[in-house]
């Protein structure tokens, strides 16, 4: 049965959502819609400092080179989480507009062909009436009239979806913080390796080891903005 096109409802503050400001960082800027740079959002390439000999300095930018690329692949990560839960709220708020209306589950051409192995067998010389009849049709079809809106319902899918990708994101600042600390260890051996004998005996190693000279990438753990966190 066909129904009117019914727009959906907007999630409220959508115009302030990744997906809607475009300042993602998924990918260069000529290659996709966002404008968004690094250094846009404070990921910054440090320069070594001034009090470095040459042969410090030199190993300064090749450990910030490092630092720099954690950090960007990091936003990404973080972005693509962000993006990904709101491409589901936006669905979540499709469905409850489709079940509102009592609008059955699309069943596409490909599901109907998915079980009938159309593309070992190429020449189906089954009737039309059996080559609708297949486990997953029966299945999609046996959903149809269950579903009926349900605003409580529709809370709960939303409250699920939060709580997956809050999950999901514990799991990648865990992950992050875990690469950010080991780098860390890695870059400050190789920097106590490359440090001249005499400094040890002058009392200065300790100023050489501080956050000036070997910084720490920091990691964003709350990166949600207060469309994600209530998207009601």
């Amino acid at each position: 049965m066909l129904h009117e096109f019914v727009q959906p409802k907007v999630p409220k503050d959508f115009a302030e959502t990744l997906m809607a400001k475009k300042n993602y960082l998924i990918a260069p800027p000529y290659k996709s819609f966002s404008t968004t740079t690094p250094a846009s959002l404070g990921i910054k390439r440090l320069n070594p400092p001034l009090d470095l000999d040459s042969h410090l300095s030199d190993v300064f930018c090749r450990q910030e080179d490092e630092r720099y690329r954690m950090k960007l692949r990091h936003q990404v990560e973080r972005d693509k989480l962000i993006l990904s839960h709101e491409q589901e709220v936006l669905r979540l708020y499709g469905n409850a507009t489709r079940l509102s209306i009592h609008q059955d589950i699309p069943l596409s051409y490909c599901s109907l062909l998915k079980d009938n192995e159309v593309y070992n067998n190429p020449i189906i010389q089954e009737r039309t009436s059996a080559f609708i009849n297949n486990d997953y049709t029966n299945i999609e079809l046996g959903k149809r009239g269950k579903n009926r809106w349900n605003g409580r319902s529709f809370i709960k899918w939303l409250e699920d979806s939060n709580l997956k990708y809050k999950r999901l994101s514990c799991e990648i600042n865990q992950r992050q913080d875990l690469e950010a600390n080991t780098l860390y260890s890695m870059q400050r051996m190789v920097w106590i390796k490359h440090l001249p004998k005499e400094t040890s005996s002058s009392g200065r190693i300790h100023s050489l080891l501080s956050e000036r000279y070997l910084p720490k990438v920091e990691i964003n753990t709350n990166f949600w903005t207060e469309c994600e966190i209530n998207p009601i």
